[in-house]
């Protein structure tokens, strides 16, 4: 969720919107639908739209094409926002990962949590002449990127909790003190995957990001992809 200022004078209005890249437009269209199947269900005259979008990265120098998904809704999310962020100044605020936590109610909201900032880590394995002779199984990196060490630790607690997995907190090197990550084992992951299977693999690009939990588990569901180095998810949204 973000804020747009429009008016003279300038008003706030909170909407939804996300950004994946071109890969993955799959994957936006499927979470956009399951959005507008849930106001459909509600009788709520609201729909997704859908844009084409372009992102430049200097550092790079490259450029990233993608799908822009935009719910105008501002009455409702205005509510919504004063309830999942907490606000510390004029322009510094936090997610409430308390409530975020709490609204979680289903397995299908914990894999997009996984599919959107999640990834599976490949170790190739190698011979001595630096041969890849292939991989080990994956283990599950979650990008928690932003949020404090305390509110780490609460989801942390949570995954404990709810999936009986142990997550370790690790501060990604060199990329400052806001950039941590959860790593979770290769065996939790595969029980992770187990649970999530279900939803990764009802897009191609997610069954590919995924692939090698699909190989390794449930080889029946998906063909083995070229070998890849990394799975990279452009976004221009907070």
């Amino acid at each position: 969720m973000t804020i747009g200022k429009r008016g003279a004078p300038l008003q706030t209005y909170p909407f939804f919107c996300m950004n994946h890249c071109e890969q993955q437009s799959d994957y936006a269209m499927w979470k956009a639908g399951l959005l507008d199947e849930a106001l459909r269900k509600r009788g709520i005259e609201r729909s997704c739209t859908f844009a084409k979008s372009k992102k430049h990265d200097r550092s790079r120098d490259r450029t990233y094409y993608g799908l822009y998904v935009r719910l105008k809704w501002s009455d409702y999310f205005r509510l919504l926002r004063q309830r999942t962020y907490i606000q510390m100044s004029g322009k510094e605020h936090l997610k409430n990962i308390e409530y975020l936590l709490g609204n979680i109610d289903s397995d299908l909201h914990t894999a997009i949590w996984f599919m959107d900032d999640g990834n599976e880590h490949r170790k190739k394995r190698k011979s001595v002449r630096g041969t890849i002779l292939g991989y080990d199984n994956p283990y599950y990196r979650l990008c928690v990127y932003g949020w404090t060490a305390g509110q780490c630790e609460i989801m942390r607690a949570w995954f404990e909790r709810h999936y009986k997995v142990a997550a370790k907190i690790i501060l990604e090197p060199g990329r400052g003190e806001k950039c941590r990550v959860l790593y979770f084992s290769v065996a939790d992951s595969k029980k992770l995957f187990h649970r999530f299977a279900p939803y990764f693999s009802q897009t191609e690009s997610m069954k590919t990001k995924f692939w090698l939990s699909f190989a390794r588990y449930l080889p029946d569901m998906t063909e083995t992809p070229a070998l890849q180095d990394e799975d990279i998810v452009q976004t221009t949204t907070p």
